[in-house]
């Protein structure tokens, strides 16, 4: 899978539910993937929508849900 150079996929990027679909329909399936910043996608979830997508996809199964204050501010 293809990352940016913070670790994200272009499922940290997607904009809407629709966007997580074509991707899981097109293979994607690191849905529980971290970032450098330990940030799933659905850390970085746009909206609602993609949120929904993410969470009923069959290959979520790891709700990361550790934070540092620190990284409120390191962009």
């Amino acid at each position: 899978v293809a990352k940016d150079t913070k670790g994200r996929s272009a499922l940290h990027f997607a904009a809407s539910g629709k966007v997580c679909d074509l991707l899981f329909a097109g293979g994607f399936t690191e849905i529980n993937a971290l970032d450098k910043q330990n940030q799933s996608a659905l850390h970085t979830a746009r909206n609602a929508s993609v949120a929904k997508a993410i969470l009923e996809n069959p290959n979520f199964n790891q709700l990361n849900v550790t934070w540092k204050f620190s990284q409120l501010w390191d962009v």
